[in-house]
């Protein structure tokens, strides 16, 4: 530990909200083009307006679809486990042990450092061999060093 650092004993973190944004746009996009298209001539078919409205309608579902799953979806980090939980019909907790995971890395876009989130890449031994990546974690810079002193002191 470095002077000046704080060290936690269990982080909470919800993946960033940019993952949001492509949904936001397709239903922000939906509604004025369903606005534009109900305003002009063809508005007098009743069935094609009913039509873009329901498109429309697709569109703000998948938008309030995917707020319910990213409200869900968190990390919880302790010194000794990581896990993720995820799922809104069917809920899913994934469980890594600290102890498993040999070696942690940081991809962070220019986007991403912009915004303040990037991708944790974690590299696990035993019977579970493999790469596990969280993306958009908020603070990664931050959680990324929390994790590689965990990570030192179990091993």
């Amino acid at each position: 530990m470095t002077a000046g650092r704080t060290s936690y004993e269990t982080i909470i973190l919800r993946r960033h909200p940019v993952l949001l944004a492509p949904r936001t746009a397709a239903a922000l996009a939906g509604l004025v083009a369903a606005g534009f298209l109900s305003e002009t001539s063809l508005a007098r078919n009743f069935v094609f307006t009913i039509g873009v409205w329901a498109a429309w309608g697709v569109l703000l579902s998948r938008l309030i679809w995917r707020i319910a799953e990213w409200r869900i979806e968190s990390l919880v980090v302790t010194p000794t486990d990581l896990f993720l939980t995820s799922g809104i019909l069917i809920r899913r907790i994934t469980s890594i042990p600290i102890a498993d995971v040999t070696n942690i890395s940081l991809e962070e876009s220019i986007l991403g450092r912009l915004l303040g989130y990037g991708a944790l890449i974690l590299e696990r031994s035993g019977k579970n061999q493999g790469f596990h990546r969280i993306d958009h974690v908020p603070y990664s810079e931050r959680l990324y060093l929390e994790l590689y002193s965990w990570i030192s002191s179990s091993g």
